[in-house]
């Protein structure tokens, strides 16, 4: 770094001193050496230290800081308003109720709209540690929110190869309050396991009854939304393709399972059933029309991702859950082989949570699942 320099020492003549960077000097020798002309600096002292902290930042990353402030708040300690040159603190990581830290900042631009607020742009001075201070910014306040547990779910063992060749389960599950936002999986073969967690389903669900008997063919498929109009999902029954193309790619998934007493699975006390096999339908949605009130008739494409449709009857009480194709996750596990070839249950613990709340861990029911069809 070559800084020039008007010497007094010299009759004020045109000075430099040169601030070498021995490392760089190794690594690129050969570099262009940089120039800083400093006119108004006297001593060569001065212009030395000038140089040392001008290669100081140079060798180490220049972070840019953007923030945006009303217009009262753009000002400095004597009224004036920022100028590029200026510095001010910024903190760069905001934590209300926390511990706070700003760092100083050159500021670069000042761009003022028509309205609204000013934006201002800067660089963070990586020479200078950060201030350490206590930021007047209130925490939020504790409330009483809680975590509902989930009540209704089901686990579905997914067809090969449509979700991949190794073997692979779904859970729907139905939300049982607006605030909750997803649900830690627990997954073990063993009722009475450890319950290791298996990963966060972050997608719901929306659970139906069948009104009328269909069989194998028909197309067309009366169902009733069981937690009605208001319930916290009832937008995903409602979001059908826009087109015949959406609809075969099976954006909106109907899916038709037995329920636990012929063999299928849902949440209940743990108590295993061996009576029946799996019984399941993927169904892609196309169209919904209104019947009355939570009942309404849905135009569907039967006998989708490998497996054939089937007759179904309203006695028979199977389960019907609707749920978008991207919250249709696969979760898989090196035991579920055993149990595809086995035929024995599966179990799965939600626990539920919110922003600010999560659901007991103690009191979790228990999931249980076939995975032989």
């Amino acid at each position: 770094m070559d800084v020039s320099f008007t010497n007094r020492d010299k009759l004020f003549k045109r000075d430099m001193t040169t601030t070498p960077n021995l490392w760089a000097q190794q690594l690129r020798p050969d570099a262009n050496r940089l120039q800083l002309n400093r006119e108004m600096v006297t001593r060569a002292g001065q212009a030395a230290i000038i140089g040392a902290n001008a290669l100081a930042q140079t060798d180490q990353p220049r972070p840019t800081v953007t923030v945006q402030l009303r217009r009262a708040l753009v000002l400095t300690a004597d009224g004036q308003a920022f100028l590029p040159g200026d510095k001010i603190k910024v903190n760069l990581n905001p934590e209300p109720g926390g511990d706070a830290a700003a760092y100083v900042v050159f500021v670069t631009e000042v761009s003022y709209g028509r309205t609204g607020p000013v934006t201002v742009k800067g660089e963070v001075d990586t020479l200078l540690g950060a201030v350490p201070y206590a930021p007047d910014i209130p925490a939020p306040p504790g409330g009483s929110e809680t975590a509902d547990e989930i009540a209704y779910a089901l686990g579905v063992p997914l067809p090969s190869p449509a979700y991949g060749t190794d073997p692979a389960f779904a859970v729907l599950a139905a939300r049982p309050a607006a605030n909750l936002i997803g649900a830690v999986l627990f997954f073990d073969t063993d009722s009475g396991g450890a319950f290791p967690e298996l990963g966060v389903l972050t997608g719901f669900a929306v659970r139906c009854s069948l009104v009328n008997d269909i069989n194998n063919s028909v197309t067309t498929v009366r169902l009733t939304l069981l937690d009605g109009l208001t319930g916290p999902d009832a937008g995903i029954a409602g979001a059908t393709p826009d087109n015949d193309l959406a609809a075969a790619r099976g954006d909106l998934v109907l899916i038709i399972a037995t329920p636990v007493a012929s063999g299928g699975s849902e949440l209940n006390d743990g108590v295993a059933s061996a009576s029946g096999a799996f019984k399941r339908e993927f169904c892609f949605i196309n169209t919904r029309v209104a019947v009355s009130g939570a009942t309404f008739d849905y135009t569907v494409i039967r006998g989708q991702q490998g497996v054939a449709a089937r007759a179904w009857t309203a006695a028979g009480t199977p389960q019907c859950w609707i749920v978008r194709a991207t919250d249709l996750a696969a979760w898989n596990d090196p035991s579920l082989a055993g149990l595809v070839s086995g035929g024995g249950f599966g179990y799965v613990k939600l626990q539920s949570f919110s922003a600010f709340a999560v659901a007991d861990p103690s009191t979790l029911p228990l999931l249980q699942f076939k995975m032989k069809p």
